[in-house]
């Protein structure tokens, strides 16, 4: 399993470290929703407001490389299942 990105914050003293987790404005500018960033193991903290670009662009590359499930195949599935135990 290939490692999860960590977000980067500013300090005050301007130098960079790995933040809490990623803001709810990076969240929505990657296309990501909270639920969807719970599901796939990121950290979010809600109290940060800032929006990286940095952290941004990791969230684009994560979500990428992710699967997209389809939620009409799954229903379609779970229909043919039902339909063969009833024919039982």
């Amino acid at each position: 399993m290939s490692k999860l990105p960590e977000p980067l914050v500013k300090r005050i003293n301007g130098k960079i470290r790995i933040g809490r987790g990623f803001s709810l404005n990076e969240l929505a500018e990657s296309g990501l929703t909270p639920d969807q960033a719970y599901r796939l193991g990121l950290r979010i903290d809600k109290r940060r407001s800032s929006k990286w670009p940095e952290n941004v662009a990791k969230l684009k590359e994560l979500k990428l490389t992710i699967k997209p499930t389809t939620t009409k195949r799954i229903k379609k599935v779970k229909k043919e299942t039902v339909e063969e135990k009833r024919e039982e």
